[in-house]
């Protein structure tokens, strides 16, 4: 468990049974409905960093964030290894204009190395011919 959220819980806790003026049990509840939001909310932001960071444009690229940051949150992915994988497309691609590229290929090799499975990402998207047909896909697939 992550010390900073244990610490966040027994706060908490500890501010539930100091209160007055409230039974404990649903000053409780709502210092764990407030917990439950402020930690969905952090993820979220991660998840916003990350498509920052790594300038999603397409449809596919903000789903496999959404993906990853899933993974994360449900713990079956180190948020230590998607840092990682970030921080060296960082370091060592700072002038690309692409990075999700390098982030995908360097987090599955990362993820391969531990065993761990993540989402299909179909890279045959970059590789579509450049015609009117493509820029009509293409605009649909991006966000604004």
């Amino acid at each position: 468990m992550n010390i900073r959220l244990f610490f966040a819980i027994c706060a908490v806790f500890a501010a539930g049974m100091v209160v007055p003026g409230r039974g404990d049990a649903q000053q409780g509840t709502f210092a764990i409905d407030a917990l439950i939001r402020d930690v969905s909310e952090a993820f979220e932001r991660y998840e916003a960093q990350l498509n920052a960071v790594l300038k999603t444009r397409l449809i596919e690229e903000r789903d496999f964030v959404e993906q990853v940051v899933d993974l994360v949150q449900d713990k079956k992915l180190p948020k230590q290894l998607v840092d990682s994988a970030w921080l060296w497309v960082r370091n060592n691609r700072p002038y690309s204009s692409h990075p999700f590229i390098y982030f995908e290929r360097i987090l599955r090799l990362q993820a391969e190395g531990q065993d761990i499975e993540l989402p299909e990402f179909d890279r045959s998207i970059y590789s579509q011919t450049f015609g009117r047909s493509f820029r009509q896909s293409q605009q649909q697939r991006f966000r604004r």
